[in-house]
């Protein structure tokens, strides 16, 4: 059980979905909304 581990993984996570969520949130802000679309699904994908 590495619980030293866990919050530090935990955190990465967080981070790594919060900078891809602003990512995709200024994307459909600054480019148009087909394109956003298009870049989040190229992306999921």
């Amino acid at each position: 059980m590495k619980h030293a581990r866990s919050p530090a993984r935990m955190s990465i996570r967080r981070d790594a979905r919060r900078a891809r969520g602003a990512a995709a949130m200024r994307a459909a802000s600054l480019k148009v909304p087909a394109r956003g679309r298009a870049g989040v699904a190229s992306h999921a994908s």
